[in-house]
């Protein structure tokens, strides 16, 4: 009687066993963007504070290639034991643009941690959206890769505006806003930390914001007259839907106890994106509606 009553108790006090092993080797954390994007900050932040929690270590490796198609790939077919992809919307969901499609029927989503606007900037020669549909000439739209949010946006607007454009690709945000600065790129869709520096020096142009709410003092696109420009942009972690499912609700709970965390949200906010938890289910939830929704963009 003693022996059952002392493993009951000891049921009730320990953690979860499968929890405790996720930590007991390193993780490692995939990122489908480049270095000091926003994407990248937002997870250094918040799986690094999971790391201190946890008392473990977590190793960050970015891999941008093919607008995070080859990441998330790698992802989908790799042995799932402790690694782990930091993706954001459209890189996962706009697998119906691409010939070479992320297998996502093997990916699952573990957490959302941040959600962000995108920002649509211009060049000074413009300050209005009536001003690019007033222009008769080619105008070049800066974009990140070739399956990036902001190369979506872009085509879409294109449309709806019937405008004459070119896509102009560039490995990194940093430099497309510089060129954006010089003239030689007339506007983009980006996260508004990429474009700050040079909106309030006023060598560039802010129109509008993507998603539902007016942010930074500008409108949104839907105000404008363009709902089809008001998708979610979130930053998350997704995993292979082979990863031990105690793993996977190891990790969702250390992001959510991470993102609590008063010194995480005054980082994140410091980088003009706003924490948001959402939990597994919604999180598959979501993508399983962006996929629909960009079949149709697709089509």
């Amino acid at each position: 009687m003693k022996r059952f009553i002392m493993l009951v108790f000891m049921l009730l006090v320990s953690p979860p066993l499968m929890a405790s092993q996720l930590w007991e080797k390193n993780n490692t954390v995939y990122i489908a963007s480049s270095v000091g994007g926003t994407n990248d900050l937002v997870t250094r932040i918040v799986l690094g504070k999971v790391a201190k929690n946890t008392n473990s270590t977590i190793v960050f490796v970015n891999n941008n290639q093919a607008s995070g198609i080859a990441v998330s790939r790698f992802i989908a077919n790799a042995a799932p034991d402790r690694i782990w992809l930091s993706n954001f919307s459209q890189y996962t969901t706009i697998v119906s643009y691409f010939p070479e499609k992320i297998e996502y029927e093997k990916l699952t989503g573990v957490a959302v941690f941040s959600t962000t606007p995108l920002v649509l900037a211009t060049n000074k020669q413009f300050s209005s959206l009536e001003d690019l549909k007033r222009s008769d000439r080619k105008l070049f739209k800066g974009c990140v890769g070739t399956g990036s949010p902001g190369c979506v946006y872009n085509d879409i607007l294109s449309r709806k505006l019937a405008l004459q454009t070119q896509n102009v690709s560039h490995a990194n945000t940093g430099f497309m806003a510089t060129e954006l600065a010089r003239g030689s790129l007339d506007f983009y869709f980006n996260p508004l930390n990429n474009v700050k520096s040079f909106a309030l020096s006023k060598d560039i142009n802010l129109i509008a914001v993507t998603g539902s709410e007016s942010r930074f003092g500008l409108p949104t696109l839907k105000d404008l007259g363009y709902p089809d420009l008001q998708m979610s942009y979130w930053t998350g972690i997704l995993t292979n839907k082979e990863t031990n499912p105690e793993h996977i609700i190891e990790m969702e709970r250390q992001i959510k106890i991470a993102l609590q965390d008063d010194e995480v949200k005054q980082a994140i906010s410091k980088i003009d994106i706003e924490v948001l938890f959402i939990g597994r289910e919604k999180f598959n939830q979501i993508i399983a509606k962006e996929l629909e929704e960009y079949r149709n963009i697709g089509d």
